[in-house]
């Protein structure tokens, strides 16, 4: 098992061109050995004792090696990608269905409580990403194709994260608490999503949070898959919001509501 993992690590350091590739390397080499339970094959990490069950589905449960904090494997855990299940929201009052007022205060939660996901991480400023949150990056970053438009933001976030990190900069990775995304254009992200959906269903003869729905599949087609354009402000409605304001800022989601 020692021979074949050192023959990983030496090929690691052959390609790595400093200390941060070599800790992201190694890292996503750990991410993806977990996935088959260190079956030590097509190149993974070898293990004896099979990986948890949860890094199978969500990559959760203990992450293998080393970490920042000085744990090892058995105190360290992978952050939980979060989901986004389809839920009943908000219906707007032009929508069928029609349960009563718009219920701006419960969109309001909606949108607050939608997980951050990787493209408001990638807005922050490398100093303000915690521990958990490059964690999140990295997770995501090993399923992003060479065509995904976060891929490289994401890779130069990493980098520059590990070379702070090890470079002894101050304040370091880690120390910080987490910090509200800015979006292109200025106010967080959080604000602008806030006044998109507000200006969405107070527009005279519009269709609410459908428009919304078309207005988001419209402005940013990099997101996939797109939304349905169902009426309903639910959790995956509130995500997309956050995400695509994130990436465009609020501009083209107006224009696309005009």
């Amino acid at each position: 098992m020692d021979d074949h993992n050192n023959r990983i690590a030496i090929e690691i350091g052959r390609k790595a061109k400093d200390w941060a590739d070599v800790v992201r390397m190694a890292r996503e080499k750990m991410i993806d050995s977990a996935k088959f339970g260190g079956d030590g094959k097509a190149g993974r990490a070898l293990w004896h004792k099979k990986a948890p069950s949860g890094w199978e589905t969500g990559l959760t449960g203990r992450k293998v090696g080393p970490n920042l904090k000085g744990g090892t494997d058995e105190t360290y855990e992978m952050p939980k990608p979060p989901s986004q299940p389809k839920q009943p929201g908000p219906r707007s009052p032009s929508g069928p269905e029609t349960l009563g007022p718009p219920g701006m205060s419960a969109i309001e939660s909606e949108i607050r409580n939608a997980p951050e996901g990787v493209a408001e991480i990638l807005r922050k400023p490398v100093e303000q990403v915690t521990e958990p949150e490059i964690d999140r990056v990295i997770a995501e970053k090993t399923s992003m194709t060479g065509n995904d438009c976060d891929l490289e933001p994401a890779n130069e976030m990493v980098t520059a994260w590990f070379r702070r990190a090890y470079d002894g900069a101050s304040p370091g990775p880690g120390k910080t608490k987490p910090a509200p995304a800015l979006a292109p254009g200025g106010g967080t992200v959080f604000d602008g999503a806030l006044g998109v959906a507000r200006e969405a269903l107070t527009r005279p003869g519009g269709n609410g949070v459908a428009d919304l729905q078309d207005a988001l599949n419209r402005a940013d087609r990099n997101a996939v898959p797109p939304l349905a354009v169902d009426d309903d402000f639910g959790p995956v409605t509130a995500g997309r919001l956050r995400e695509t304001v994130a990436r465009t800022g609020t501009r083209p989601i107006l224009e696309m509501l005009a």
